[in-house]
């Protein structure tokens, strides 16, 4: 995604949500969706320059008491949900479980939209997160 359009999105977010000072977030990639860090990362030089990409951090991993939870986060990525259009996958640094999905800006995409969007993704990401972990 161009820089410019990028910036544009951000600041648009921001006042749709009310966060006065858009540059931090434009700067840290990050907002907060509920109680939940949503990274807003735009990868300028991937090869999929329309995307944005998000991820919402749904918390630790403690594999001594959820050994199993690294499988059922990979089966519940091949199954079909209509409500999420991404996947579960572990964060490269932190080791956190976060649900990932690439959104396409290519066609233009308003504050609103996003906004809509990212509450979806995150009400029905950690609602099957946590049935996961049962």
């Amino acid at each position: 995604m161009e820089m410019h359009a990028y910036e544009r999105l951000i600041k648009d977010l921001c006042e749709c949500v009310g966060i006065e000072n858009w540059r931090d977030i434009l700067q840290g990639q990050h907002i907060m969706v509920g109680d939940y860090v949503v990274g807003l990362i735009n990868e300028e030089n991937d090869i999929y320059a329309n995307e944005l990409s998000v991820y919402i951090e749904l918390g630790p991993i403690f594999p001594e008491r959820e050994p199993d939870l690294y499988r059922r986060m990979l089966v519940a990525n091949l199954e079909r949900n209509p409500a999420l259009t991404g996947c579960f996958g572990v964060h490269p640094d932190t080791g956190s479980a976060v649900y990932y999905i690439r959104l396409d800006t290519s066609q233009h995409m308003d504050a609103n939209a996003l906004v809509e969007i990212l509450n979806t993704q995150v009400n029905a990401s950690v609602a099957l997160f946590n049935n996961l972990k049962i």
